[in-house]
């Protein structure tokens, strides 16, 4: 079973030089939806600063956690439904292949 972590999370990317602020979740690659990717997150300290600067990535990609985003009830299922959907797709897309 996958675990995400919550909103506002700082983390570090392996091969990536700049920390990275967690701003979503289950995200394709434009014009590519052979995979859904964990999260989707924008450099950090600056933020949101355009969908042209945000990338998507899995969750073992992440090296290091710097800062722990809020996470309550709502949230924690919230995600628990991410990652249902996540994982339904993928099966989805293993019978398909």
């Amino acid at each position: 079973m996958k675990s995400l972590l919550p909103l506002g999370t700082v983390v570090s990317l392996k091969g990536v030089e700049h920390r990275v602020m967690i701003l979503g979740y289950a995200r394709f690659k434009e014009g590519d939806t052979s995979h859904v990717y964990d999260y989707i997150g924008c450099k950090f300290p600056e933020g949101f600063i355009g969908v042209d600067k945000t990338m998507i990535f899995d969750h073992e990609m992440i090296a290091s956690l710097y800062y722990l985003g809020y996470n309550n009830a709502e949230s924690a299922q919230f995600i628990q439904k991410v990652v249902d959907t996540i994982e339904n797709v993928e099966t989805q897309q293993n019978a398909d292949s």
